[in-house]
């Protein structure tokens, strides 16, 4: 039982792709992706049709009904999304033993289409739900943990590498999410709340889910007798998801960890509690005790998608005029809290020192490798601090 595709001539001569089934009739809902899309070559279309035969192919080897997890909002498990994303790196070949994968840009194409025709039946599905609000935030939230999955893959079948902003992205996208920045794309009611969470990101590389489970007694403040006051965001699972009004509410499988903040970050949270989380007047009271709220007129706990919203605003904000920011999303805060603490670290990578501290703040096992995807800028920045001093000796010659 396999799926392939064909070309079918119209009466009038177009060519139109056919998605077939060896043992049914041409599945419905593939035809209609296919037969929606215009003014494109029809090479184009061939090998977009090849892209989702492989798809539908691989969902039929795992015996998964693909259309149905779509439909149901169930989605793909995170072992299939890494099954997948192995299955778009490989080359068609015959044997087992002559494995070869694909360029890096093809699997990047694989990837774009697979997510395109997902995002095709979420939406045909979503008009004839209900509760089509609450299923697109569902679908949406495992499609982007698939887009994850298939950011830290190449090509050739291994991990890529992470990256975060670099110097002058950080910067503007801190100077547009400022709270009195004339840049900033958000409300005023939304504002204090938005630049938080961006630095909360940014300088503690906690995980969206981590960020959203957040009660409003995050923060903790104590007196040590060398170091003087400090301050701790505790981190942990959503414990309260009994009283979570959320579709989709965060349930990250993290360690529980305090990680240390600066004082100024400190003030911004205490600010937000007492005036922005406020500002919906009495019904914030009424909400749950998360930290970051909607801006609903009756707020609920902030939402994944809402998140995910924020971020694509900033993103068009940074590159008005002319392209500035690369794809910004939340995930790669993280990698730039990572890379920073590399970064500033004086411990030799491997040594087990380095390893506990990364997999402590990262919230890994302890037997974790993880950390090593983050780090990778270290070589390069001390790479390049060792050429500038040989560049500087070649000077005085």
């Amino acid at each position: 039982m396999t799926y392939f595709y064909k070309t079918l001539v119209l009466p009038h001569g177009e060519r139109q792709v056919l998605i077939c089934h060896s043992e049914h009739l041409p599945p419905i809902y593939p035809n209609l992706y296919f037969a929606g899309i215009f003014n494109q070559a029809f090479r184009t279309k061939l090998n977009r049709a090849q892209r989702v035969v492989s798809l539908l192919n691989w969902s039929v080897d795992l015996n998964i009904d693909l259309i149905e997890r779509i439909k149901s909002g169930e989605g793909l498990l995170y072992s299939e999304m890494e099954s997948l994303a192995y299955r778009l790196c490989l080359k068609k070949t015959n044997s087992i033993d002559s494995l070869e994968y694909v360029a890096q840009s093809n699997f990047l194409g694989r990837g774009r289409e697979t997510i395109s025709f997902l995002k095709y039946l979420m939406h045909k599905f979503s008009d004839t739900r209900r509760d089509a609000k609450s299923y697109k935030d569902k679908v949406t939230s495992n499609l982007n943990d698939l887009k994850d999955v298939f950011a830290s893959n190449r090509g050739r079948g291994i991990k890529s590498l992470r990256e975060g902003l670099t110097h002058s992205e950080r910067l503007l996208l801190l100077s547009i999410v400022a709270e009195d920045s004339p840049a900033n794309p958000f409300q005023s009611r939304v504002r204090q709340r938005n630049e938080l969470i961006v630095r909360l990101l940014l300088q503690t590389g906690i995980r969206v889910s981590e960020l959203l489970a957040l009660r409003g007694d995050c923060c903790k403040t104590e007196i040590d007798i060398e170091y003087g006051l400090q301050h701790f965001l505790k981190v942990d699972e959503n414990l309260f998801l009994d009283e979570d009004p959320r579709s989709i509410p965060p349930e990250a499988k993290t360690k529980t960890r305090l990680i240390p903040i600066s004082e100024g970050l400190a003030a911004m949270i205490d600010q937000y509690i007492k005036n922005g989380r406020r500002y919906r007047g009495r019904e914030s009271k009424k909400a749950p005790a998360f930290l970051f709220l909607s801006s609903d007129k009756k707020p609920k706990p902030l939402s994944y998608s809402s998140v995910l919203y924020m971020f694509d605003r900033l993103e068009i904000a940074g590159n008005s005029g002319r392209s500035k920011l690369s794809p910004i999303f939340p995930h790669r805060l993280r990698y730039t809290f990572f890379e920073d603490v590399a970064r500033v670290s004086n411990s030799n990578p491997d040594s087990e020192e380095f390893k506990k501290v990364m997999r402590y703040l990262g919230g890994w096992s302890s037997i974790s490798e993880q950390h090593k995807l983050y780090a990778q800028k270290q070589i390069r920045y001390k790479a390049h601090l060792s050429l500038q001093k040989l560049h500087e000796e070649a000077t005085n010659y």
